[in-house]
């Protein structure tokens, strides 16, 4: 039996994150933050909706390609580095009435928003979890047709494993706590191998557009063409036997192909990053930029032309049960252990905050997600450090 669906946190998370990336251009004008918004003013007072490009959704991965790799499960799979990927349990925010109750979530796999902004989809999300608790029997169970099933059983064979699947859908009424969110779209795959069961839930959320009033409505996407650019990263998947051990013997059981192990031209170097904390890595996304947001170009520590370097940024949030005083602190301690990095290893200061060391360059900036425009403070509890590194040809970071 279904449980009520909840308000969605992952919207809530993304908004987050966007709202901090505005405030940090508005800090630092050098670094270009681009947004999306759905009107642009036109001569005479108008205002002009901008439709997207659905065909952009269905390209929308972009090299390098990654590999997410975890010992314990004996699981593995490649997915773009564009793709946003969130490891451990991260909230399913509207999707949260996955019928596993016992499922441990791995990972969560996320197209950047840049790519469905200006169409009717409002999220699209990959989950990757397992269960090793539970039966072959239970396992198959869990896609087992319902009252929400819609259409014939799905099947897939993914490195030899066969995945039961389903299609669900949930129509939307436009009234209680999900205003504003449209029908709910689930794809959900199930296969049992060395006593566990693996579990991969594609989801999609539309926006309700009866509360939307723009003119001409929103590009419609293909839902099939959206399922399939996700079940592609599913396709991936490699499965060996677990190894529970690996946790006792205090080794690290998940494992993300980190910039220095693609084939980007980036300083070995700068493989010290990886020990000073859990950072956040963020590749440029290739999303089409909205018609009507200027594309600035920049100098890079005031020499190097933006236009010319791919910005790779690691990002670190101190912990939220931290105090302002202790967040700061947190803040400028990563930020005096990474300068003692880049200078020792040769980077030398172009501008404020800013190394450069031959055609790489290393910026910092410091952010905050603990305040608004309405109230103002001085804490800072985010610290970005973008690598730009030379753009690499065609073909060459695959």
């Amino acid at each position: 039996m279904k449980t009520p669906r909840l308000e969605s946190s992952t919207l809530a998370s993304v908004m987050r994150v966007v709202a901090f990336l505005a405030l940090s251009s508005l800090a630092a004008p050098k670094v270009c933050a681009q947004s999306s918004p759905t009107e642009s003013a036109v001569p005479g007072g108008i205002r002009e909706y901008r439709r997207a490009s659905a065909e952009s959704l269905y390209t929308a991965a972009r090299p390098p390609e990654l590999t997410y790799t975890n010992s314990v499960y004996g699981l593995s799979f490649r997915f773009p580095s564009n793709f946003t990927l969130h490891l451990g349990n991260y909230s399913r925010g509207i999707f949260s009435s996955h019928s596993d109750r016992g499922e441990i979530l791995l990972a969560t796999d996320m197209i950047p928003s840049g790519f469905w902004m200006g169409t009717n989809a409002a999220v699209i999300i990959l989950f990757v979890g397992v269960n090793p608790m539970i039966s072959m029997e239970s396992c198959k169970a869990l896609v087992a047709p319902d009252g929400w099933t819609s259409g014939a059983a799905l099947q897939l064979t993914v490195d030899g494993l066969e995945f039961k699947g389903r299609n669900e859908i949930e129509k939307s009424t436009g009234t209680g706590a999900q205003s504003g969110v449209g029908n709910i779209y689930e794809r959900q795959y199930a296969g049992y191998s060395h006593g566990v069961c693996y579990e991969f839930e594609i989801d999609l959320s539309t926006v309700d557009q009866s509360r939307m009033r723009i003119p001409g409505g929103l590009v419609q996407v293909d839902l099939e063409r959206v399922f399939a650019e996700m079940e592609a990263i599913i396709l991936t998947a490699k499965f060996e036997v677990p190894n529970p051990g690996a946790l006792a013997a205090g080794a690290k059981a998940e494992h993300v192909t980190k910039p220095w192990e693609t084939s980007l031209p980036i300083p070995k170097e700068l493989e010290g990053l990886d020990a000073l904390t859990d950072w956040d890595i963020q590749y440029p996304t290739g999303a089409p930029p909205a018609p009507f947001v200027p594309r600035f170009q920049f100098k890079i520590c005031g020499t190097g032309d933006s236009g010319s370097y791919m910005p790779i940024t690691f990002v670190y949030g101190a912990s939220s049960s931290l105090d302002n005083a202790a967040a700061n602190a947190a803040v400028d301690k990563l930020i005096a252990e990474v300068t003692q990095l880049v200078q020792k290893n040769g980077w030398k200061m172009g501008s404020t905050d800013c190394y450069t060391k031959g055609s790489v360059f290393v910026d910092f900036g410091k952010g905050t997600g603990r305040c608004t425009m309405n109230s103002p403070c001085t804490a800072y509890d985010i610290l970005s450090v973008t690598l730009y590194i030379p753009v690499p040809p065609a073909g060459a970071a695959q």
